[in-house]
């Protein structure tokens, strides 16, 4: 119930996400705002790896295992951000779950324990119901065949790989150091690698064109969407297993969703809705099947 609660906890932190990089597509272009987000995020976690790394609670190994996750996590971002200027948050959300297809697949090559997955039916039907959700809501765009459609779903596409060998490899490379320093020496790595792209790539000097306004969303989407998220999200997948708590984050799209509705910036259609739906009961089978699994490993 823990890992459920901080998985949980990291869909209520993400699901604002989109809604803050399709806010911020106004102003900036897709490596600047990676940048100055991650960036936030790095600072916010310093002072507590710097903490842990001088009372010695973590070894300087953190620093080597941390390469790899880091490497895949900056391919992830840039694709993800990338895609929300051609669609819209609630779209984005719904369609890049079809990373947790590949979570699956990869966690079952790289864990035992999650093997056991594949003889529990309630898992079947689960990947089943969101699968059809993840149809119903693409399916229900009426633009569907546009370039800009085309284009993100691409661009999805192409990212669901590293999203998918995320959480797997933040697993394997990760699980013997706490979820803070972790992500904290990640967040790191991966904000220098950001900001390299944006200085090549990117238009640094929209920073000093904003309001302090926008500049104070910029900041606490870096700490609520990246920083508080990533920890309570690796203390899950340690808890969970990469599995089940790709299963619970299906529910990131539907809140996404519902906020994108409230303030008025997208309308899905009935049929979408349908499809979120089928989702959210895909995640709670899910859920179900682990419980399963566990009795059934304790027998």
């Amino acid at each position: 119930m823990a890992g459920v609660a901080l998985a949980l906890a990291a869909v209520l932190c993400w699901c604002t996400v989109p809604l803050f990089i399709k806010y911020f597509t106004l102003f900036f272009d897709k490596h600047t705002q990676n940048a100055l987000r991650y960036s936030v995020a790095a600072v916010f976690w310093l002072p507590a790896l710097a903490v842990m790394l001088r009372s010695g609670r973590i070894g300087r190994g953190i620093w080597i295992a941390a390469i790899f996750p880091s490497a895949v996590n900056t391919i992830a971002q840039v694709t993800w951000a990338w895609s929300l200027y051609y669609l819209d948050p609630a779209i984005v959300a719904f369609s890049i779950q079809i990373n947790a297809v590949w979570a699956n697949v990869l966690a079952m090559c790289f864990f035992r324990d999650e093997r056991g997955l594949v003889r529990q039916p309630f898992f079947w039907l689960g990947t089943l119901a969101s699968t059809a959700g993840f149809v119903l809501t693409m399916g229900g765009l009426p633009d569907l065949r546009s370039h800009a459609v085309l284009m993100g779903l691409a661009i999805i596409v192409a990212g669901s790989i590293p999203w998918g060998l995320y959480p797997v490899i933040v697993r394997r490379n990760m699980a013997a150091y706490p979820p803070i320093a972790a992500f904290a020496v990640i967040a790191l790595y991966t904000a220098v690698a950001c900001d390299v792209l944006m200085l090549g790539w990117g238009e640094p000097a929209a920073v000093f064109t904003v309001s302090w306004g926008v500049l104070g969303w910029v900041a606490l989407s870096g700490v609520l969407g990246i920083g508080i998220a990533h920890v309570v999200y690796y203390d899950a997948l340690n808890r969970l297993g990469v599995a089940v708590t790709a299963g619970i984050l299906l529910l990131n799209p539907f809140c996404t969703a519902v906020l994108s509705v409230l303030l008025r910036w997208e309308h899905l259609r009935p049929v979408q809705w349908m499809g979120g739906v089928a989702l959210v009961a895909g995640t709670a089978l899910l859920v179900y099947a682990k419980q399963r699994l566990g009795r059934w490993q304790a027998v």
